[in-house]
């Protein structure tokens, strides 16, 4: 079975966070799972895990609040990096 861009996400996030366990559906932001600083660390794990640039213009709290929207973010920036 193949590991998906949400379950490596996860994996990120818990060990930056020295995590157990993570709602997949819990508000990272809101809830202070994710503090600015892990953000950054976020996505410099993201960008070299992935090999991506994440623009700058889609750092925002739209789209690093939920694992979901975070997967979705890596999908873009991929897809965009082949076309």
């Amino acid at each position: 079975m193949s590991e998906t861009t949400q379950d490596k996400i996860v994996q990120m996030i818990k060990e930056l966070k020295g995590l157990e366990n993570l709602d997949i559906k819990e508000a990272l932001i809101d809830s202070g799972v994710l503090d600015s600083f892990d953000l950054i660390n976020l996505i410099v794990k993201m960008e070299e895990r992935f090999k991506i640039s994440i623009p700058g213009t889609e750092i925002s709290p739209e789209n690093l609040n939920y694992i979901s929207d975070i997967a979705l973010l890596v999908e873009r920036t991929l897809s965009a990096n082949t076309n």
